[in-house]
């Protein structure tokens, strides 16, 4: 069976990235699919590796440290390509897994010009059924195609957020390695460093975004933003219920509704007024605040004040008494007489146009111009 080596890659200030930690997992879920035989082995490139190659090893059975000074003040994918070449130059039928980002592609394309190994490249699942099967998305998530090795071996870039990392019982082993010794690549020297500011994590890596525009109010209302985003991150995987929860509590905390524009039925606005929603409009230099008044076009829920100053788990828990006295905003059912009434309608009006056509015309059954 192969064995599945992980390119570790280490944020600057030593630790490991959170992409590698997934890659690992998913590794040693592949290694139990392929049986008996199937290795799981990390490998940390770096000027001092000891620190991500560490933490690694929670994810991984056994972790090469390879300290290489060439890493220091030069593009990491050429010294890290090297050293994985070397020690994967025994394993014909070895699959390497990097990460999908800037410097695991680059380490993906120079260690598929030293090793004569095929990528896959941007991997969004990976699974072993008797052989490597690779989903692949292209197009912007519209085409998704399944590939695997024609040849012994191969390169899996993967995208990030494909696993949950796991962390084993038991920590894995780190082994010392030597750097290679022939260098066959020129190195690409970095003139200058800019470290990126004011996020927690990098966009790519986030499990949840959580954004906010001009309806929060201004800077303090990023602060409900925030508080969103931490609800959304203590949800379990799958926890629909709790996703329907928070939503619709936001939803209704922010009271306002804001409708520009016309098209809308006076049955909707005698259901905005039924429900108390309150739907503002600008008029001059103003605003109004009325219930179920006519302003159609599109909808948009906007936060008010008191959303913003109150606590968010203050809202869910006000929240949580209203939806239980409340219906549903809206039912499969009532979407579907929805769409079945906007159909009606519109037929109608086609009917109307055209008969209204006729009679300018003077052609047509006059009674069917009436």
């Amino acid at each position: 069976m192969p064995a599945f080596w992980v390119v570790g890659e280490a944020h600057a200030d030593g630790s490991i990235a959170k992409i590698s930690t997934e890659i690992a997992t998913l590794a040693r879920g592949l290694a139990a699919d392929a049986g008996d035989g199937g290795d799981v082995v990390g490998i940390v490139v770096a000027p001092d590796p000891a620190r991500a190659a560490r933490e690694l090893a929670a994810f991984a059975p056994r972790v090469l440290a390879v300290t290489d000074p060439a890493a220091e003040g030069h593009a990491w994918a050429v010294p890290a390509a090297e050293s994985v070449a070397a020690i994967v130059a025994d394993e014909a039928d070895g699959i390497v897994l990097v990460g999908a980002g800037p410097d695991g592609r680059d380490v993906a394309g120079t260690l598929a010009a030293l090793t004569g190994r095929g990528v896959l490249a941007n991997a969004v699942a990976v699974c072993w059924d008797e052989r490597l099967r690779v989903d692949m998305s292209a197009f912007g998530g519209k085409l998704v195609t399944t590939s695997g090795f024609t040849g012994p071996g191969g390169i899996v870039t993967v995208r990030p957020n494909l696993v949950t990392a796991g962390a084993m019982p038991q920590p894995g082993e780190v082994v010392e390695q030597a750097p290679p010794t022939e260098r066959t690549l020129p190195r690409v020297a970095v003139r200058e460093s800019v470290a990126e500011a004011g996020t927690a994590v990098p966009i790519e890596e986030a499990r949840i975004i959580v954004s906010g525009g001009r309806g929060i109010g201004g800077p303090d209302g990023f602060g409900l933003v925030q508080e969103l985003a931490d609800e959304l991150e203590r949800l379990g995987s799958g926890d629909m219920d709790g996703l329907t929860r928070i939503l619709s509590g936001i939803a209704k905390a922010s009271k306002a509704v804001l409708f520009e524009g016309n098209g809308y039925s006076e049955e909707w606005h005698r259901e905005a007024e039924r429900r108390g929603e309150a739907i503002e409009r600008q008029v001059g230099g103003r605003h109004e605040r009325r219930a179920g008044e006519h302003h159609g076009g599109h909808a948009e829920h906007r936060a008010g004040r008191g959303a913003v100053d109150r606590s968010l788990a203050e809202q869910l828990g006000q929240i949580g008494i209203q939806l239980e006295q409340r219906r549903p905003l809206a039912t499969r059912e009532d979407a579907a007489g929805a769409v079945r009434e906007a159909g009606e309608q519109r037929r109608q009006r086609e009917q109307q146009r055209e008969r209204q056509a006729r009679r300018e015309r003077g052609h047509g059954d006059p009674q069917a111009a009436r």
